[in-house]
Protein backbone atom coordinates (compact mmCIF):
# COMPACT_ATOMS: atom_id res chain seq x y z
CA UNK A 1 0.00 0.00 0.00
CA UNK A 2 1.15 3.58 -0.90
CA UNK A 3 2.38 6.09 1.75
CA UNK A 4 -0.33 8.85 1.89
CA UNK A 5 0.99 12.31 1.31
CA UNK A 6 -0.84 15.27 2.71
CA UNK A 7 -0.02 18.76 1.40
CA UNK A 8 -1.07 21.65 3.89
CA UNK A 9 -1.88 24.74 2.46
CA UNK A 10 -1.31 27.82 4.45
CA UNK A 11 -3.93 30.64 2.91
CA UNK A 12 -5.12 34.42 4.28
CA UNK A 13 -7.49 35.77 2.38
CA UNK A 14 -5.88 34.76 -0.96
CA UNK A 15 -8.02 33.15 -2.94
CA UNK A 16 -6.05 33.88 -6.50
CA UNK A 17 -3.03 32.24 -5.15
CA UNK A 18 -5.11 29.15 -3.44
CA UNK A 19 -6.64 29.03 -6.49
CA UNK A 20 -3.84 28.50 -8.58
CA UNK A 21 -2.27 26.17 -5.87
CA UNK A 22 -5.11 23.81 -5.65
CA UNK A 23 -5.17 23.35 -9.82
CA UNK A 24 -1.86 22.67 -9.84
CA UNK A 25 -2.05 20.35 -7.29
CA UNK A 26 -5.21 18.41 -9.06
CA UNK A 27 -3.21 18.13 -11.87
CA UNK A 28 -0.84 15.86 -10.31
CA UNK A 29 -1.45 11.83 -11.46
CA UNK A 30 -0.08 10.63 -8.04
CA UNK A 31 -3.94 10.36 -6.21
CA UNK A 32 -2.07 8.66 -3.14
CA UNK A 33 -2.36 12.31 -1.38
CA UNK A 34 -5.12 14.88 -0.18
CA UNK A 35 -5.11 18.85 0.16
CA UNK A 36 -5.69 19.80 3.81
CA UNK A 37 -6.39 23.81 3.81
CA UNK A 38 -5.24 25.53 6.79
CA UNK A 39 -6.78 29.09 6.74
CA UNK A 40 -5.70 31.44 9.23
CA UNK A 41 -9.07 33.49 9.58
CA UNK A 42 -9.86 34.83 6.11
CA UNK A 43 -13.15 35.29 4.87
CA UNK A 44 -16.17 33.19 3.53
CA UNK A 45 -14.92 33.19 0.20
CA UNK A 46 -11.80 31.40 0.57
CA UNK A 47 -13.99 28.41 2.20
CA UNK A 48 -16.39 28.84 -0.64
CA UNK A 49 -13.59 28.65 -3.41
CA UNK A 50 -12.33 25.07 -1.18
CA UNK A 51 -15.47 23.76 -1.19
CA UNK A 52 -15.94 24.47 -4.84
CA UNK A 53 -12.82 22.40 -5.64
CA UNK A 54 -13.48 19.51 -3.64
CA UNK A 55 -15.76 17.72 -6.64
CA UNK A 56 -12.89 18.88 -8.80
CA UNK A 57 -9.46 17.54 -7.48
CA UNK A 58 -10.00 13.61 -7.59
CA UNK A 59 -8.64 13.30 -4.10
CA UNK A 60 -10.01 14.34 -0.62
CA UNK A 61 -9.68 18.05 0.10
CA UNK A 62 -10.63 19.44 3.58
CA UNK A 63 -11.05 22.90 4.55
CA UNK A 64 -9.60 23.53 8.07
CA UNK A 65 -10.54 26.88 9.10
CA UNK A 66 -10.47 29.26 12.18
CA UNK A 67 -11.51 32.38 13.21
CA UNK A 68 -9.36 35.29 12.43
CA UNK A 69 -7.80 37.23 15.64
CA UNK A 70 -4.52 38.03 14.53
CA UNK A 71 -1.25 35.88 12.72
CA UNK A 72 -1.84 32.36 14.40
CA UNK A 73 -0.13 30.71 11.27
CA UNK A 74 1.17 27.76 13.85
CA UNK A 75 -2.11 26.84 15.43
CA UNK A 76 -4.05 26.47 12.32
CA UNK A 77 -0.76 24.21 10.66
CA UNK A 78 -1.17 22.26 14.12
CA UNK A 79 -5.24 22.10 13.20
CA UNK A 80 -4.51 21.35 9.52
CA UNK A 81 -2.42 18.33 10.75
CA UNK A 82 -4.71 17.26 13.14
CA UNK A 83 -6.96 16.89 10.38
CA UNK A 84 -4.48 15.31 7.99
CA UNK A 85 -4.85 11.42 7.52
CA UNK A 86 -1.39 11.12 5.39
CA UNK A 87 1.81 9.12 6.05
CA UNK A 88 3.49 12.61 5.65
CA UNK A 89 2.73 16.11 5.51
CA UNK A 90 4.44 18.99 3.01
CA UNK A 91 3.27 22.15 3.46
CA UNK A 92 3.15 24.94 1.23
CA UNK A 93 2.54 29.03 1.88
CA UNK A 94 2.95 32.19 0.09
CA UNK A 95 5.15 32.29 -3.07
CA UNK A 96 7.43 29.00 -2.23
CA UNK A 97 4.05 26.87 -2.29
CA UNK A 98 2.60 28.74 -4.98
CA UNK A 99 5.85 27.34 -7.22
CA UNK A 100 6.33 24.11 -5.92
CA UNK A 101 2.92 23.42 -6.35
CA UNK A 102 3.41 24.28 -10.13
CA UNK A 103 6.74 21.92 -9.92
CA UNK A 104 4.47 19.12 -8.58
CA UNK A 105 1.79 19.32 -10.91
CA UNK A 106 4.58 19.34 -13.39
CA UNK A 107 6.30 16.08 -12.56
CA UNK A 108 5.65 13.76 -10.05
CA UNK A 109 7.29 15.48 -6.93
CA UNK A 110 4.77 13.54 -3.91
CA UNK A 111 6.68 9.72 -5.54
CA UNK A 112 10.01 11.27 -5.10
CA UNK A 113 9.68 12.60 -1.48
CA UNK A 114 8.00 9.59 -0.65
CA UNK A 115 11.04 7.88 -2.23
CA UNK A 116 13.48 10.21 0.00
CA UNK A 117 11.34 10.32 3.28
CA UNK A 118 11.55 6.57 3.33
CA UNK A 119 15.33 6.72 2.71
CA UNK A 120 15.39 5.14 -0.68
CA UNK A 121 16.25 8.49 -2.60
CA UNK A 122 19.22 9.64 -0.10
CA UNK A 123 22.70 9.37 -0.88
Amino acid sequence: MAALISVIVATYNREDALEAVIRSLARQTDQDSEVVVADDGSAAATGQLADAWKAKVGHRLEHVWHEDRGFRLAEIRNRAILAARGDYCIFLDGREGFLLAVAIAEGSYYRYMKAWLQGRGRD
